[in-house]
């Protein structure tokens, strides 16, 4: 098993970002020169940007509260956030499907799939009110 977790994490260094361009790169927040060529140090690159990207989306939220923006920091989401909070924290959906009434906007937001255990969010007007795994 352990051959496969190997292979899956080149395979996702290969299509990231530190492996798409030359062997060294500077991180965002640390400006440490990461040499893409070491495993370790390709996964602390993605790991610095994936936390610089998160940064940078909480800066765009204006009024953020303590609790969501802990919730965000660890990749978590809770009933009552904003669609913008959980892009945040989860990142873009999958799928997204959206209805709208008299009553107001719905939407589905799908993450993962039904292979790997998808992850199904519903909002009301742009809040999160339910959520349920697949």
């Amino acid at each position: 098993m352990k051959p496969f977790v190997v292979l899956i994490f080149f395979l996702c260094v290969l299509f990231s970002g530190c492996a798409s361009a030359p062997k060294e790169k500077i991180g965002p927040i640390s400006g440490k020169v990461y040499d893409c060529k070491k495993p370790s140090d390709a996964a602390e690159y993605e790991k610095e940007c994936k936390t610089d990207k998160k940064n940078k989306c909480v800066a765009k939220l204006p009024g953020l509260s303590g609790p969501n923006k802990r919730l965000i920091d660890e990749g978590r989401i809770a009933i009552g956030m904003t669609k913008e909070e959980v892009r945040c924290s989860y990142g873009e959906p999958v799928q997204a499907n959206r209805s709208e009434t008299r009553g107001g906007t719905f939407e589905q937001w799908i993450y993962g799939s039904t292979e790997t255990g998808a992850v199904y969010l519903y909002f009301e007007n742009g809040v999160l009110l339910s959520s349920h795994d697949g």
